[in-house]
């Protein structure tokens, strides 16, 4: 039998087909959005599977959970930063820590409460902490939320908590997979230590939040950190941690832990850079750098921080300024460390963004100390000044300026804004008469450190002789690949010192004769052009000429 259908027919069974189409669509990427948000969830490459690597590790010597939110309350408006950690580390009287910090970021005060715990049975296979204050008798829990039928509900969470200056009761409601760092979630950490590390990256947050006695609902945006393995960050080598949320929708976690010298080795055990680039694209490199632009003092004005990062990432052609956004933000127990809010500016790929994120600093700055090295007794003119860093620190490199005088004279600047700690002086500057000091201002990129140290005393050249100087003929003094110096009216006696100094004080040609000679050719093929120092030493005497390399 044939149908024959009608122009209405038609046009409901293709509203049918479209509305089925639609429905199929809107589930499928539901699904697909989702596929991961249910227990158990174990991700591809990893060595992290949840709920169970949520719970206690009790094989483990150190664990934590930690949480970072930024919220805005709905009655006041205010905005508030705030940190909780649940840290594990068995002493003799109790099982770890709790550290609940809170910030108002509208006037900048800073709360802080640390309180050592123990720990009651914290589950194994699930969140589930219930830590009881030392000495209060009185109960904080962080555990998943459970649904009518006693069932866990997958990344979905809540935290309550209470200090002197206030409380949180917060549910957390995890929105994009888990970032897997180094993709199995297994790094090695530092000189000596191992850890197991995930973070949940986006999480809507909504609850209840009290501040000196003022209590209201408040929603926003957390970050989730799960750590465990045998590091201890109180006493091993100290570190300089961000978590950033970009406006573009990736989410980095990256660090740089400094070695007992202050040094950042490049290797992969000191230095990570995970990133979630969208849901389901991952990606962890070395490949990155950080300068530190700007440095600012603790509220005690005891221990420097850094303020200001520059960070750029040459795969995703990211160039981050990450600034402190609350100096205040510094715990003081169990030990003192910077804990706070992050403001982001800057590109990834040309385009420009914006984002918010959280840093936790433990690496802290000293005062640079310096002292010369040379002049010290007696000075020969063609010996380089030199100087060192009593304490470097790879993240604070110093800059100089030096400069001289002489007992009539201020101080004239010879260089400025240089790192080297070595400087080669320009010998025709010098008059053979006059005794000299140096000084040196050294100073951090910002200023922010500025000190200067001189000699300790003033020290004479090392004098000319006249009719060395007349005797002694150079050509051509506009040179190509060879310059040769002759002596006219004797020798160049074994053990004269020939030297060729560069427009940066740099020494490109040296010898020492080991036989006397009435000429001297030097090879300049590798030499590059511009206007460079002859100076010819012996003894006390030297003779010193600019000639120009100009031609290839």
């Amino acid at each position: 039998m044939k149908y024959a259908f009608t122009n209405s027919d038609l046009i409901e069974t293709s509203m049918k087909l479209v509305l089925f189409i639609s429905a199929f669509i809107i589930m499928f990427s539901q699904t697909s959005a989702q596929d991961w948000k249910q227990y158990p969830y174990n991700p591809e490459h990893s060595l992290i599977s949840f709920p169970k690597d949520e719970g206690h590790h009790t094989e483990e010597l150190t664990e934590w959970w930690y949480t970072f939110a930024k919220l805005k309350g709905k009655e006041t408006g205010n905005e508030y930063t705030v940190m909780f950690t649940f840290f594990v580390r068995d002493t003799l009287f109790f099982d770890g820590l709790r550290i609940f910090n809170i910030s108002n970021e509208n006037t900048g005060d800073f709360f802080h409460d640390a309180k050592p715990v123990n720990y009651n049975a914290n589950a194994t296979d699930h969140l589930n902490i219930k830590a009881e204050i030392y000495g209060q008798n009185r109960v904080e829990t962080w555990k998943t939320k459970i649904d009518s039928t006693g069932k866990l509900i997958p990344f979905n969470y809540n935290l309550k908590a209470k200090a002197p200056f206030g409380s949180i009761d917060l549910d957390f409601d995890v929105v994009k997979r888990p970032l897997i760092l180094a993709d199995s979630g297994f790094l090695y950490q530092g000189s000596k230590n191992f850890t197991y590390y995930y973070s949940f990256t986006e999480i809507d947050v909504t609850g209840q939040l009290n501040l000196e006695g003022i209590t209201e609902k408040v929603e926003g945006k957390a970050w989730f950190d799960k750590q465990y393995g045998n590091f201890h960050p109180e006493v091993e080598e100290k570190y300089e941690w961000l978590s950033l949320k970009l406006s573009n929708g990736i989410d980095i976690n990256l660090w740089q832990i400094f070695d007992n010298k202050y040094d950042v080795p490049q290797t992969p055990e000191y230095r990570q850079f995970n990133c979630y680039i969208d849901d389901s694209t991952t990606m962890n490199t070395t490949d990155f750098t950080i300068e530190r632009l700007e440095y600012f003092y603790s509220p005690d004005s005891v221990r420097t921080y850094c303020k200001k990062f520059l960070i750029k990432e040459p795969n995703l052609k990211l160039n981050l300024i990450v600034k402190v956004a609350n100096p205040n933000c510094e715990p003081s127990f169990p030990f003192n460390f910077y804990e706070g809010p992050l403001d982001i500016s800057g590109t990834v790929d040309g385009k420009d963004i914006s984002g918010f994120g959280f840093g936790e600093l433990l690496h802290t700055y000293e005062k640079p100390l310096l002292e010369f090295i040379y002049p010290v007794d007696s000075w020969d003119i063609l010996k380089p000044i030199q100087w060192k860093i009593l304490n470097p620190d790879f993240g604070m490199p110093i800059l100089f300026n030096i400069y001289t005088k002489t007992t009539n004279t201020d101080y004239q600047l010879l260089k400025s804004n240089f790192t080297d700690s070595i400087y080669t002086v320009d010998p025709t500057y010098f008059n053979r008469d006059s005794s000299y000091s140096f000084l040196l201002q050294y100073y951090s990129i910002d200023s922010f450190y500025l000190d200067t140290i001189s000699t300790k005393a003033f020290y004479r050249p090392l004098s000319s002789t006249q009719a060395q100087k007349g005797s002694i003929k150079i050509y051509p003094t506009l040179f190509a690949n060879k310059l040769t110096v002759k002596n006219n009216n004797t020798v160049f006696t074994t053990g004269t010192k020939i030297a060729l100094i560069s427009e940066n004080n740099q020494i490109v040609f040296e010898k020492i004769l080991k036989h006397n000679t009435d000429k001297i050719t030097i090879n300049t093929e590798n030499i590059s052009k511009g206007i460079h120092i002859l100076v010819i030493t012996k003894g006390d005497s030297f003779y010193s000429k600019k000639v120009i390399h100009a031609f290839d």
